[in-house]
């Protein structure tokens, strides 16, 4: 394990790498972004709507489990409305 190890550190550190490192990153910034935003908000919306705290933690459960569902591919492609 040793040899693959000192390989990978040999490796030059290319414009696929920065990207990579950018792309991944950004998906933590924007997952981090979404549990803040939660945490700051959910507290208003207990008080405003008088929520129990299982209804809070509903909420606050829902928003780590709804991205992970797919969304039903539609049947026919949207057409406009005229």
């Amino acid at each position: 394990m040793s040899e693959l190890s000192a390989r990978l550190d040999r490796l030059p550190f290319t414009r696929f790498h920065r990207r990579l490192l950018i792309v991944g990153g950004s998906g933590y910034l924007f997952d981090a972004m979404d549990v803040a935003i939660i945490g700051f908000v959910l507290p208003m919306v207990v008080a405003q709507w008088h929520l129990s705290g299982g209804e809070a933690g509903t909420i606050a459960g829902a928003s780590a489990i709804v991205p992970a569902v797919p969304l039903p591919r539609p049947i026919a492609p949207m057409r406009p409305v005229p």
